[in-house]
């Protein structure tokens, strides 16, 4: 854990970038920022709606996303 949950967005979006990380969330600021500094990073994904927030299936997500990234 990074300690992040109190950092404003920017200051997430740039560690992201920093990083080379990539940003997971139902915020959609983070989206707007991208598209604001017309930025190619830190890369975005936008969930919405999600209609079960429970740890299991935050947890099968983090996993098929780490799956991707090692593809």
């Amino acid at each position: 854990m990074l300690g992040l949950q109190s950092a404003d967005d920017p200051t997430i979006f740039e560690l992201a970038a920093e990083e080379d990380r990539v940003l997971v969330s139902e915020d959609t600021d983070f989206g707007a920022l991208l598209a604001l500094r017309e930025a190619a990073s830190p890369s975005f994904i936008l969930f919405r709606g999600l209609p079960d927030r429970s740890a299991a299936t935050l947890l099968s997500m983090r996993d098929a996303i780490l799956h991707l990234a090692e593809s």
